[in-house]
């Protein structure tokens, strides 16, 4: 015996199988895609050579020998933040260190040497050392390397003057990109049957080039890690437009699967209510770390021109001589 309530549940169920079909094959397709970007992803920071990472770990003294032989007893970012703040009210300015502004350290002190790295800790003067177990590629130069073709094919300061007629009624100075500038690429060979690789700057007007045949490393981690930050489309279509465009279809499938399994998640009455305080939660932590990094990144201002101070200020500050705090300002 048939009901009127039939046809909507009919309905009721298509509309939920559609989800359900969506939220399975978007994943059984990207599955590989979705693994490359999150096992890259975990990468970025755990560089282990357990995984094919670049660098492993040397023991080093302890952080109390090394200060002792370096004489670097640490500097607390408050102090450091104090002495700069001080360096700062010359010239009849004055300026006020906000102690409601917590003052941090981005980074510790990066020192080379070949391929072992050193990393001075600032604030509590210890240091950590890694190797880098990365072979560095071979790189054969071609015998054009540094050539500069009498005729440039295109002249990009003349082009940079022409397109200010884009924007007649607006004060505009475009000028040539002297950096990330696009390149040419092709290969050829020489009498002798050898290949090279060729690049051509069609800013520069130089050209560059190596050795087809120059081996290359095959490093699993950093593999990976470069097919992550592989982004923006290409000029024309070729494996690295498939890529960004798979990553691409990624992204989307993301957002899809979060909205599918919240509906999907709606439909289990029993489970509701706690899926929807741990969306709360969940939204609530978001937006909090969110705005946590939004508050570093405004202590984070463009990169101007101005004079440097000379790390031996803060050594002296260290020492309690801020009379000979100086400012040794060069032009960068």
């Amino acid at each position: 015996m048939s009901t009127e309530n039939e046809p909507k549940k009919k309905k009721r169920f298509r509309w939920l199988l559609l989800i359900r079909r969506i939220h399975l094959y978007a994943g059984v397709v990207l599955f590989p895609f979705i693994m490359i970007l999150g096992v890259s992803g975990f990468l970025f920071n755990h560089t282990s050579t357990f995984w094919g990472g670049y660098s492993e770990s040397i023991s080093t003294p302890p952080d109390q020998s090394v200060r002792e032989l370096t004489g670097f007893k640490g500097l607390s970012p408050e102090d450091a933040s104090k002495a700069v703040t001080a360096a700062l009210n010359t010239d009849g300015k004055t300026y006020k260190l906000l102690e409601s502004e917590s003052p941090f350290y981005t980074q510790p002190i990066s020192f080379q040497s070949k391929n072992i790295r050193l990393q001075l800790d600032i604030e509590n003067g210890g240091v950590t050392a890694t190797k880098s177990s990365r072979e560095k590629p071979v790189a054969t130069k071609a015998p054009f390397n540094g050539v500069q073709p009498e005729t440039p094919l295109i002249n990009a300061d003349e082009i940079a003057n022409a397109v200010n007629k884009v924007f007649p009624n607006k004060q505009t100075d475009f000028k040539a990109p002297d950096s990330r500038t696009p390149e040419l690429r092709f290969v050829v060979e020489d009498s002798q049957g050898r290949q090279w690789n060729v690049r051509y700057d069609m800013v520069k007007n130089q050209v560059s080039g190596n050795a087809a045949d120059d081996p290359a490393p095959f490093n699993f981690s950093g593999f990976i890690t470069k097919l992550h930050k592989s982004h923006h489309y290409p000029a024309s279509v070729n494996s690295k437009w498939i890529w960004v465009f798979i990553a691409d279809c990624c992204a989307i499938a993301i957002v899809v699967w979060g909205i599918t399994g919240l509906i999907l998640a709606w439909q289990l009455k029993k489970l509701r209510r706690l899926c929807i305080c741990l969306l709360v939660v969940s939204i609530i932590a978001a937006i909090a770390i969110a705005m946590a990094n939004y508050k570093q990144f405004k202590l984070t201002p463009p990169r101007v021109k101005a004079g440097s101070f000379d790390i031996e200020m803060m050594y002296r500050y260290q020492q309690n001589d801020e009379h000979q705090a100086q400012i040794l300002k060069r032009d960068i």
